[in-house]
Parts: structure tokens; C-alpha cells; sequence
């Protein structure tokens, strides 16, 4: 049995979208406390201000209104499939 291509994925299964990275502005300290870092910054697509914590940032990140995924260095977004 030969293998399928990375890009036509499984059968049934929806194909791998592709994906667009932006680095962000920059991390805006808004609180500090003892482990929690509150932070905001810009979204790299849509421009809306998120609110997060450093941490999170770092982990698995934080969720745009946009539905873009930001971390501390940037965003990334599912580009529009044609």
C-alpha cells in the first residue's frame, strides 16, 4: 500500500489548510504579579487589541476575534482556500 501525499491527506478527512505567520508589534505590560504577566498586544491581521497572559502567549497561545493564533513572537491564520 502506498502512502497518500501529505497534502491530500486522508480519505474523508479535510485537506491541510495553509497557514500565514505575522510577527505582531509587541507586547504592552498592562500587570504584573507574582507569576501572572498581563499583556496586551495588536493582532498582526485584524488589528484588535487582545488582552492575555504571558504565559499562555508561550504555551498554547491565545485566540483572535479573527480566529488568528497568537503567540509571543506572532499570529498565525488559515489562508482562504480557492
Amino acid at each position: 500500500m502506498t502512502p497518500l501525499p501529505v497534502e491530500q491527506g486522508l480519505p474523508g478527512w479535510p485537506k491541510r489548510a495553509k497557514q500565514e505567520f505575522r510577527e505582531h508589534s509587541g507586547l504592552k505590560e498592562l500587570h504584573r504579579a507574582v507569576g501572572r504577566i498581563l499583556v496586551e498586544l495588536r493582532c498582526p491581521f485584524c488589528a484588535a487589541a487582545v488582552r492575555a497572559y504571558l504565559w499562555s502567549l508561550a504555551g498554547s497561545g491565545k485566540r483572535c476575534e479573527c480566529g488568528a493564533l497568537l503567540g509571543q513572537r506572532g499570529g498565525w491564520k488559515e489562508k482562504p482556500t480557492a
